[in-house]
């Protein structure tokens, strides 16, 4: 299909007449005739009522005018897009549970951004599971999760690339006298040390 097929088909939309569609695209109506029959051809179904002394845009094309247009919109902003692409300015979509969007992804945009100064990022924040399902699916780029040390690694294929940022403890809060000091020594039951206590690594 050839991108100037829509912008035909958008000017016969917008002035009903292939005549004066033809004027406004600069070329004859013969020769705009023939590229309507090319997107035809293309698109399997003919898109003109055709008859002797009439031409008639079809119903199934004036009903879809708006999504043609929306369809223009993207692919011109995608021409765009890879013409003047700049990975300085990329705007990176992320998964991440809202503990590290708290605690550790200001760090991580900051350190980001002293080499790449124009790169954003948008978040998509929620619990693990669905933070690993929009990365699956593609709808993020990058996921940043937590893996417990007691639990078997997260499995992605081949292509997806792991790193771990840091590791952190899950450190457990009981009310009353059974609250835990600031040195993860306290009076809980069990006798909580900061070595029995859950040890988890932040992935990215």
């Amino acid at each position: 299909m050839q991108f100037q097929w829509l912008d035909d088909v958008l000017a016969l939309l917008e002035e009903g007449n292939l005549s004066r569609a033809a004027a406004r695209r600069n070329i004859t109506q013969p020769a705009f005739s023939r590229r309507i029959r090319g997107f035809e051809d293309w698109l399997g179904v003919t898109v003109l009522e055709r008859q002797a002394n009439r031409v008639d845009i079809s119903a199934a094309l004036l009903s879809n005018e708006d999504e043609i247009r929306a369809l223009m919109t993207r692919l011109r902003e995608l021409r765009t897009k890879i013409a003047h692409f700049d990975s300085s300015q990329m705007t990176v979509a992320l998964a991440a549970q809202h503990a590290p969007i708290c605690a550790t992804f200001p760090d991580m945009a900051l350190r980001a951004k002293q080499h790449f100064p124009g790169l954003q990022f948008r978040l998509r924040a929620g619990n693990l599971n669905d933070c690993v399902s929009m990365f699956l699916r593609g709808d993020t780029s990058m996921l940043l999760c937590y893996e417990a040390e007691t639990v078997g690694a997260l499995q992605f294929g081949p292509d997806v690339q792991r790193g771990v940022w840091g590791s952190d403890y899950l450190v457990l809060g009981c009310g009353g006298r059974f609250a835990l000091r600031g040195d993860g020594h306290g009076g809980h039951p069990c006798g909580h040390t900061r070595d029995c206590l859950p040890r988890r690594q932040l992935l990215w």
